[in-house]
């Protein structure tokens, strides 16, 4: 069993497309501010991804103020030109990569050490880190220099107080459809609003674009790889 004097929160990144790269960080705090200044750091050395995907918690969502609202997150991301795409809510099993590996976080580190300090843990997540990004350079090395990736400037500053622009920006959601057993009801939650779909859709996961520009959610459903819209509503952006 792992422990600490004090609390202690964790940051894990993944890449897994085109090739695979795992990193954790000890944060001070789960909040927005920390999470924007792990990217900054990992994204001066490692590629800016096209899609950043995400959890559902307030931090990154950033939607205390009220439906539809975006956070300092998301205009971070959208802002560096990132699409973010939100997992299904308590369905860890739909974000295989990231739980994958912070589970072998948990056995070969979390789970095998007694910490007395903060020192302590940093030092064993940069052993961590190291051993990924050694295999890392072994099996992928040749992608990195013959590809064709963005890097973050040292000097470069994304804003976070707005968003720049809505052209051609989106923001995507895996979601769960579930069914209000009281009014029978299917429904699910995007962006702290509950939007209610077909009931043959119970139970069943569903693919959500948010199209920022056009102010407009769409939702699809998949089966036998043939993609269908089974809903398009107006989806105002709250600025």
């Amino acid at each position: 069993m792992a422990g600490s004097s004090d609390p202690v929160n964790i940051f894990s990144t993944s890449y897994y497309a085109p090739f695979k790269l795992y990193q954790i960080k000890r944060t001070l705090a789960e909040k927005a501010v920390y999470a924007i200044e792990h990217w900054k750091e990992q994204w001066r050395i490692y590629p800016i991804p096209d899609v950043q995907r995400l959890d559902n918690g307030l931090q990154f969502r950033g939607t205390a103020s009220g439906k539809r609202a975006i956070g300092i997150v998301l205009r971070f991301l959208l802002n560096l030109g990132v699409t973010p795409l939100f997992g299904s809510p308590s369905k860890p099993w739909t974000n295989p990569h990231v739980e994958g590996h912070n589970r072998v976080f948990n056995e070969k580190v979390w789970g095998q050490n007694w910490f007395t300090s903060l020192e302590q843990i940093d030092h064993e997540c940069e052993r961590f880190n190291s051993e990924s990004l050694e295999y890392f350079h072994y099996k992928y090395a040749p992608l990195i220099v013959n590809g064709q990736f963005n890097y973050l400037e040292h000097h470069e500053d994304v804003p976070t107080d707005r968003l720049v622009s809505r052209k051609d920006q989106k923001v995507y959601f895996t979601r769960f459809v579930e069914s209000l057993e009281r009014h029978g009801v299917a429904h699910t939650v995007i962006m702290n609003e509950y939007v209610p779909l077909p009931e043959k859709f119970t139970h069943q996961f569903v693919f959500v674009e948010w199209n920022l520009e056009k102010e407009q959610l769409s939702f699809y459903s998949e089966y036998h790889k043939v993609i269908t819209l089974i809903k398009q509503i107006r989806f105002r952006l709250n600025l």
